[in-house]
């Protein structure tokens, strides 16, 4: 009896054992393929959409695998397999398609404040100069040892977010326009440091161990991906910077911000060193994949077609319609409860939707009227920004500088087109007016969204 009993428990055993291994070889054996998790969220929720690289492939689960066939025929440029894979994950989705994963903080319409035209246009970012000069983010450098974390508190694109807003103010005829050229310059001078340090092109992420602001959190998560492998660590990672992003496009998102701005400080200055590091970055933007994370793609569409308004260079127009073609048009819903937002509940998350329309707004202010790809960008556009406009008319605003800074460009980079839409008319000076409410209260929003408002209103376009 006993002997039986002994038996049947091993053979209890043994199964065990071979149905642990079955669920879980793959995830023990795909730590050897360390191309990165989800970096998108520094603390995803547990009902947002994670998109990732090829990893994903190999866990099994049903999601992934919808994520996994949209990226494989992005690799492939199959269009038809694309528009059947994104269709197949949104029914998979169900009524989650297109509903953001986080819910949205609307603020509340704001009626007891200054119009703008009581804002004094050649002092109106002196507040923002007083901040910007006592911080000086920009001295901060990281350890050169690789893994021990340095002393920068801030992401490279926080330092581009101030160079948009500082040319911004100088066009816009601010009366500190040389402290301003001369702040933005030694910003710049740090960034093309950075991405000397870095050696690939890329402006890229600092070593830090900081969680508390976005873009830190997002360059820890990916150091926390790779760290297990010493030789890939190694490969990824130059003088205290994160120098690769595996082909996730996850470093797109500082790499663009920083390199549209290079771009702008030359078309200010005409100097040479900023085009030659702004070319760097958007060749290393040339040869990003396109991923099944379309806000990603659309910041390269950004660089990218910025980089061929400044240079004339065809090949950067090519590349980015290429990436909108394959990584931007065929994520967004064309029909049902959330037409116009993109599919995944990350990318309907209203920051990111803003995102990916401020890269379309620069690429459709770029195409030819007769490119064969201006229709489907101008509609793709529009639909966009009427689905998201209205939300912000009906429920308040929300991601203030984001959507600022976004309708704001719209306005800047296709004046026509934004005096023949209402509803972005009207969701801007709703935006505007908030942004009016925290100036007064000594809350400042982001430089870049403040300093364009200005501009827009020295172009009379506002």
């Amino acid at each position: 009896m006993k002997k039986t009993a002994l038996i049947i428990l091993a053979l209890l055993v043994l199964i065990s054992f071979i149905f642990l291994g079955y669920r879980y070889l793959p995830k023990i054996l795909s730590q050897k393929n360390l191309k990165l998790s989800s970096v998108l969220d520094a603390k995803p929720s547990s009902n947002s959409t994670s998109f990732s690289n090829s990893r994903d492939c190999i866990s099994g689960s049903r999601k992934n695998k919808y994520v996994c066939d949209i990226q494989n025929a992005q690799a492939a440029k199959d269009s038809d397999k694309l528009k059947i894979a994104v269709d197949n994950y949104a029914n998979f989705l169900g009524d989650k398609a297109g509903l953001p994963g986080q819910e949205s903080k609307y603020e509340k319409k704001i009626e007891d404040v200054p119009s703008l035209s009581d804002i004094n246009q050649e002092t109106g970012y002196e507040k923002y100069l007083k901040e910007i000069q006592k911080n000086q983010w920009w001295r901060q450098k990281p350890n050169p040892n690789d893994l021990k974390p340095g002393t920068i508190q801030n992401g490279l694109r926080d330092l581009a977010n101030i160079m948009e807003g500082n040319l911004a103010a100088i066009q816009a005829k601010s009366n500190s326009q040389d402290d301003l050229l001369n702040v933005t310059k030694d910003i710049a001078d740090y960034l093309i440091y950075a991405q000397n340090q870095a050696g690939t092109g890329v402006y890229p992420f600092p070593i830090t161990g900081r969680t508390d602001s976005r873009s830190l959190s997002v360059a820890d998560n990916f150091l926390n991906a790779v760290q297990t492998d010493p030789e890939l660590l190694k490969s990824v990672t130059k003088n205290g910077w994160i120098n690769s992003d595996l082909g996730d496009s996850s470093l797109s998102f500082d790499n663009s911000l920083c390199g549209v701005a290079m771009l702008k400080l030359y078309n200010q200055t005409g100097q040479q060193k900023y085009l030659d590091s702004a070319l760097k970055s958007a060749d290393w933007a040339l040869k990003e994949p396109v991923v099944p994370n379309w806000n990603f793609n659309s910041f390269n569409v950004l660089l990218l077609a910025t980089t061929f308004q400044i240079t004339g260079d065809k090949k950067y127009l090519d590349s980015a319609k290429e990436k909108a073609k394959y990584g931007i048009y065929p994520g967004q819903l064309v029909s049902g409860r959330h037409f116009g937002s993109w599919t995944d509940q990350h990318n309907a998350r209203i920051t990111y939707h803003y995102i990916i329309l401020r890269g379309l707004s620069k690429l459709v202010s770029v195409l030819p009227k007769d490119d064969s790809d201006y229709g489907l960008a101008l509609n793709t556009l529009n639909i966009g920004l009427n689905s998201r406009n209205q939300e912000i008319l009906d429920k308040g605003v929300s991601s203030i500088s984001t959507v600022t800074d976004s309708l704001a460009e719209y306005a800047l980079n296709n004046p026509v087109l934004y005096k023949e839409n209402k509803l972005a008319q009207n969701a801007l000076q709703l935006n505007i007016k908030y942004l009016l409410y925290q100036l007064q209260k000594n809350k400042l929003a982001e430089p870049q969204a403040w300093g364009k408002v200005l501009l827009l209103r020295s172009k009379e376009i506002i």
